[in-house]
């Protein structure tokens, strides 16, 4: 195994333009990279809900509740793909088999896109439940979860991939969970989840864990605001502008290490600090 800059990679196979190197590097840093303040802000208040939501929410019915989500949100993207959106039928590009034959800063300009307009829908969307109280909050909970879902699933597209395998839909939710890692440990747990399905195919059960942990997160995030009065507005957007975000940006980083390692530019990009 070489080394491409200061990032693990394969022996070059495949030739490395400046900007692919410049974004193996930026890979490599996310994957170092720990949780950012506001997840560090809403875990802190948030934990003692976290330990009772573990003994409340059935592992079993969450799953499959996070599961039917999945579905819906792969549908959506389907229904509401990509190639219909005018920025990107812009582009020039008329099919997934058109942007996967373009260059890697072709398919980040459109995730970009994709991230920037699901970033805009989650504040709208945490100010409504921020000003609506607990009951609004609760009852926004699967729209937040499957609005999360759907930019990975589009930002999957942006990258000329299409998920029509089952264990395309149980990368997803490995995505949702690595985005929603919120400590070293987790984040670690969800990485090393990631690794193996890289490298061999997601294990279901690792994905049931992975997914009840997810919707406990999620829950957390939303409910946060109704529960410190004053600052429902401003907490819930924050919470949904991170959440989301998170997601799309997860799995920019995600589909972008799939593209470089199916044209035989790497193969597993090993995390590295920005003061390494």
């Amino acid at each position: 195994m070489s080394t491409v800059g200061a990032v693990s990679g394969s022996p070059a196979s495949a030739e490395l333009s400046p900007y692919e190197r410049g974004q193996i590097k930026a890979i490599a840093a996310w994957k170092a990279k720990g949780s950012s303040p506001v997840k560090r802000l809403l875990r802190a208040v948030a934990k003692p809900l976290g330990n009772l939501s573990e003994r409340v929410l059935p592992k079993k019915i969450v799953a499959t509740a996070i599961d039917g989500v999945n579905r819906m949100a792969a549908q959506l993207a389907v229904d509401d793909s990509i190639l219909k959106d005018k920025a990107v039928r812009e582009m020039g590009v008329e099919s997934l088999e058109d942007i996967a034959a373009k260059p890697l800063e072709f398919a980040d300009k459109i995730a970009d896109h994709i991230i920037g307009d699901a970033s805009r829908i989650a504040v709208g969307m945490g100010i409504a439940t921020g000003t609506g109280g607990p009951v609004v909050a609760i009852a926004e909970i699967p729209v937040l979860i499957a609005g999360a879902l759907r930019v990975i699933h589009r930002v999957c597209q942006a990258y000329g991939y299409a998920v029509d395998r089952e264990r395309d839909r149980l990368m997803m939710l490995g995505i949702l969970a690595l985005s929603t890692a919120s400590d070293p440990r987790e984040r670690a747990e969800a990485m090393r989840d990631y690794q193996r399905q890289i490298e061999t195919s997601f294990l279901h059960q690792a994905v049931d864990e992975s997914a009840k942990k997810a919707l406990q997160r999620i829950v957390l995030g939303v409910e946060l605001g109704a529960m410190i009065p004053g600052f429902g507005l401003a907490i819930n957007a924050v919470a949904s502008r991170e959440y989301v975000v998170n997601a799309g940006e997860t799995a920019k980083r995600v589909f972008q290490e799939r593209w470089l390692r199916e044209r035989g530019k790497v193969t597993w990009i090993e995390p590295v600090s920005l003061s390494h």
